[in-house]
């Protein structure tokens, strides 16, 4: 039974299918035709919205339209009340011209005769008034000519009294030169010999000036001579400066060698001077030796002093009393003396183990 049930479904389904197929087929048969209409109606619907845009814009330019010939009009309305006021003015204008014409026509009655009078009268006046300008402009020269002849006059005149007055003036020194003049020539012979005095005079000073400049050019050439002598000698000392400058310099640098290398007798010695190369004659490198109270070092040691010092050799100078020493060199320095040169290789067989 189940089996048949399910056949019987089975055969239900089978013929619901076959249905719906054909259903199918109908609809995709009647499926072209509604498309076409569809694709029509949409035509249509285009061409419907395209002329109501058209439609809407001829509106707005028919709108546009109205409005600009509505304003025309009131242009056009606004223009025939103005002409006509014009020509109501023209109307009154014309009226006016007309009663001046009139007015003008009655009044130039006669108006030729008296402009041609009154041109004859101007004639005559300006011939008139031509003849008083010629005789005006003569009257005017003349009268120049006259003030031009009285201010020459008047220069005249002035240069004429400057002159005069200038004539006195010079007549008054003239006769002041003249009185002057002979006063003078009272003196000339006095101021002559006095003259002849003075010139001789002048004469025995540049002769004695002369002898001085001769002898202040020998002066000077023996002051030449000396200059270049003095310039010798000072450039010698220069040298010599120089030469002692370096050597200075020698033994400075030589000094501060020494005394880099540690703490030296030297530094506690004070020697006169004159007496620098005795003592270092005399110490030599012992000089550099430091001072010592340790045992075990080098340098100089403090030492008991003699009981019996040796005496120096008869005549020998202590150089004890040219220089100052520390204690650790008494003993030392009291066994030098100063000779010369000469008396040292003499004296040794007379020194003291």
């Amino acid at each position: 039974e189940a089996v048949r049930a399910g056949t019987i479904s089975a055969a239900q389904a089978e013929k619901t299918v076959q249905k719906s197929v054909k259903a199918r087929e109908a609809c995709e048969a009647a499926l072209p035709p509604l498309r076409e209409e569809e694709a029509i109606t949409n035509a249509v619907l285009q061409r419907l919205n395209v002329q109501k845009d058209t439609l809407g814009d001829q509106e707005k330019r028919a709108e546009e339209t109205i409005r600009t010939l509505q304003q025309r009009i009131s242009q056009l309305s606004a223009d025939m009340e103005r002409e006509e006021n014009l020509n109501k003015d023209a109307g009154e204008t014309i009226a006016r011209l007309r009663a001046e014409a009139t007015g003008l026509g009655t009044a130039g009655e006669g108006h030729v005769q008296k402009v041609q009078k009154a041109g004859g009268e101007a004639s005559e006046s300006a011939a008139v008034l031509h003849n008083r300008e010629s005789q005006l402009s003569e009257i005017t020269e003349d009268v120049a000519r006259l003030a031009a002849s009285h201010q020459s006059a008047e220069r005249f005149i002035e240069d004429a009294k400057t002159r005069l007055a200038k004539a006195e003036m010079d007549e008054a020194k003239a006769s002041s030169a003249v009185t002057e003049a002979q006063s003078q020539a009272g003196n000339a012979s006095a101021t002559f010999e006095k003259a002849i005095q003075d010139e001789a005079k002048v004469a025995k000073a540049v002769a004695e000036a002369e002898m001085t400049l001769e002898q202040a050019e020998v002066g000077r050439g023996e002051c030449q001579a000396r200059e270049t002598i003095g310039r010798s000698v000072c450039a010698e000392a220069d040298g010599v400066a120089n030469a002692l400058q370096a050597e200075v310099s020698a033994l400075t640098k030589l000094v501060e060698r020494d005394r880099a290398q540690g703490d030296q007798i030297l530094d506690l010695v004070n020697v006169q001077s004159g007496y620098e190369k005795a003592l270092g004659a005399a110490l030599a490198d012992d000089l550099k030796a430091p001072t010592v109270s340790v045992e075990g070092l080098s340098g100089w040691a403090e030492l008991v002093s003699y009981d019996l010092p040796p005496d120096l050799p008869e005549g020998i100078e202590s150089f004890g009393e040219y220089v100052t020493v520390p204690g650790v060199l008494n003993r030392r320095i009291a066994q030098v003396g100063l000779v010369s040169a000469g008396e040292g290789p003499l004296l040794h067989a007379t020194l003291l183990p």
